[in-house]
C-alpha cells in the first residue's frame, strides 16, 4: 500500500534514503545515514539540502536573493538610444516651443506695442511658434540675441527667421567641416586636386615653351629646337650681335 505521503510519479533517489531521525543506527554497515555537513568542504551534504533532481527551484532566502540579483531581460540602459518612443518625442517638441515661446515673449517685451486684443495675441503668438518650431530652442535664443544687440525696432517673423536659417547653416557647415570626409567626398576632393595640379603644371610649362620660343626668334631661329641643334651659347652670341646692330648710333658719333 502506498504511502499518503508519498507522491505519485517520478520522485528524486534522495527522497528515497532513510530519515537519519528514525532509523537506528547500525555499526559497520553501508547503509549508514550521510552525515549532514561534508567532511571535505563543509557544505550541508544532498541529502540534507533535500531532494532537487526534477529542476525545481529551491526556495528560500538565498534562491530569492539570487534571482533578484539576475539582470533584467530589458532595462532603460539596454533601449537603442535612438529609438524614441512616440510620447518622448510629443514631450521633447512641448518643452522645446515652450523655450522658443519664452524667449520670443522676452524678446518683444523690449519694444512697445500699443494695446492689443487678447484673441490677437494669442494667435499671434500661434503664428510664431508655428514659423519657429522647426528650429531648437538654442538657436532661437541665438537669434533674438542677435536682433535685440542689433536693431532697434521690433521684430518680424520674418527677421527671426532670417537669422535662425543662418545660424543653422552656419553649424552645418562647421559640422561638415568637422567630421571627417566620406568615401566619395574623399576621392571627389582628391580628383580635384590633381586637376588643379594638371591645371598649373599646364600653365608652367605653356609660359616655359613661349619663353624659349621667344628666345630663338631672338637669335634668328625658327623654334628652339634649331637653337639647340646650333648651340644655346653661339645662339646667345649671335642674339647679342644682332641686338648690338639694331640699336640706333649716337648723336656724338654721327657728328664725328
Amino acid at each position: 500500500m502506498q504511502n499518503e505521503n508519498e507522491r505519485p510519479g517520478f520522485q528524486s533517489i534522495g527522497s528515497r534514503l532513510p530519515n537519519s531521525s528514525n532509523s537506528p543506527p547500525v555499526s559497520n554497515s553501508t547503509g549508514s545515514p550521510l552525515p549532514n555537513n561534508s567532511g571535505i568542504t563543509g557544505s550541508p551534504s544532498q541529502a540534507a539540502r533535500g531532494s532537487n533532481s526534477t529542476g525545481t527551484p529551491p526556495t528560500g532566502t538565498g534562491a530569492a536573493e539570487k534571482r533578484s540579483a539576475l539582470p533584467a531581460k530589458y532595462s532603460a540602459t539596454d533601449q537603442p538610444q535612438g529609438s524614441q518612443t512616440v510620447s518622448q518625442k510629443r514631450s521633447a517638441s512641448a518643452a522645446n516651443e515652450t523655450k522658443i515661446a519664452a524667449e520670443i515673449s522676452r524678446l518683444l517685451a523690449h519694444y512697445w506695442a500699443g494695446n492689443e486684443d487678447e484673441r490677437l495675441r494669442a494667435a499671434t503668438a500661434g503664428d510664431w511658434l508655428e514659423d519657429l518650431r522647426e528650429f531648437d530652442a538654442e538657436t532661437v535664443s541665438e537669434a533674438c540675441r542677435a536682433w535685440r544687440r542689433s536693431e532697434p525696432k521690433r521684430p518680424t517673423i520674418a527677421d527671426i527667421r532670417k537669422h535662425c536659417t543662418s545660424i543653422r547653416n552656419e553649424d552645418r557647415a562647421y559640422q561638415r567641416a568637422a567630421r571627417p570626409p566620406t568615401p566619395l567626398e574623399h576621392q571627389a576632393e582628391a580628383a580635384r586636386l590633381q586637376a588643379q595640379f594638371e591645371a598649373e603644371q599646364n600653365s608652367r610649362y605653356r609660359e616655359a615653351y613661349l619663353s624659349r620660343q621667344k628666345f630663338a626668334e631672338e637669335c634668328g631661329f625658327p623654334d628652339f629646337a634649331a637653337v639647340m641643334v646650333f648651340g644655346i651659347v653661339r645662339a646667345a652670341k649671335r642674339a647679342a650681335t644682332r641686338a648690338t646692330e639694331q640699336i640706333p648710333p649716337r648723336i656724338e658719333e654721327m657728328e664725328g
